[in-house]
């Protein structure tokens, strides 16, 4: 943490000798954001994101800060400005799933997650997640696709471990 707050005092002096330094409040923005600070990231980001619209790292690390945050709503609208900056992204996709999800939003989650996991079909997290979708439907063999992708990425995984034994009987 001593090395964030160190960056964070050098950006803070670029940023006085330069407000409109994008790069500066983008760089403050993910040093909070590593921190856990993410009311200070937000801050800094929307600063970004003001002075750069089309800067696709911005746009992305703030939609996760929202979503961390709990502003769901604020978080779909980032992530869709991030996809419309990169098209086809896993990040965004995966972020909109998982947002989403959050929300109780299943079918939007699951229609994202799936180009996700079409991006990336050995990723533990967007697996998991479908896996525990599917459950949650009551499409068990699905379900237990997924979460057999889980136990070959991380076998000792106690979540997926608990799911399998839930799901023995469609194995």
């Amino acid at each position: 943490n001593a090395e964030y707050d160190d960056a964070i005092k050098e950006l803070e002096k670029a940023i006085e000798i330069d407000d409109r330094n994008f790069k500066s409040y983008y760089l403050i923005g993910r040093a909070f954001y590593k921190k856990g600070d993410y009311e200070n990231a937000k801050n800094h980001l929307l600063k970004a994101v003001g002075i750069k619209g089309d800067d696709f790292s911005s746009n992305i690390l703030l939609s996760v800060v929202f979503e961390n945050l709990g502003d769901y709503d604020k978080a779909i609208v980032q992530y869709k400005i991030a996809k419309d900056l990169r098209s086809g992204d896993f990040g965004v996709h995966y972020g909109l799933g998982r947002t989403f999800y959050k929300m109780g939003k299943i079918y939007k989650a699951l229609d994202e997650l799936l180009i996700a996991d079409k991006k990336n079909s050995g990723n533990f997290e967007v697996n998991f997640v479908l896996g525990k979708i599917n459950y949650e439907r009551g499409d068990y063999e699905n379900s237990l696709r997924y979460f057999r992708i889980c136990e070959s990425i991380d076998p000792e995984n106690r979540k997926v471990q608990d799911y399998l034994n839930y799901l023995k009987e469609y194995d």
